[in-house]
């Protein structure tokens, strides 16, 4: 038999695989995240995930002497924010949380 044309299907991970992954190898990401959603909570009613993330990058990339910088996906912005409210059950209006994304939007 011919294998030309074959393929071997390999399934790629859900979207929370891999953030729990990311998660896993980065605990510090989650960490810095919170400390900003602290932050924001004292003067802010509501705030976004994802524009805590982006302070964690302008911190990390900026502020930070890393030459590395700091490297996260925008799509965790909704696994960090139910993480978050999870953790801090009265923050639960304060982080606004979305339709986290499907795996091939990743």
């Amino acid at each position: 038999m011919n294998d030309q044309g074959r393929f071997d299907f390999v399934p790629t991970p859900s979207s929370v695989e891999k953030f729990e992954r990311f998660h896993v190898k980065n605990p510090h990401v989650y960490q810095l995240f919170k400390r900003y959603a602290l932050e924001a909570s004292i003067r802010e009613r509501r705030f976004s995930a994802r524009t805590i993330i982006h302070r964690m990058r302008w911190f990390t990339q900026v502020e930070t002497d890393d030459p590395d910088g700091f490297k996260i996906n925008d799509h965790w912005s909704p696994y960090y924010a139910r993480m978050f409210v999870e953790d801090f059950p009265q923050y639960e209006h304060f982080v606004e949380r979305r339709t986290a994304p499907k795996a091939d939007q990743l």
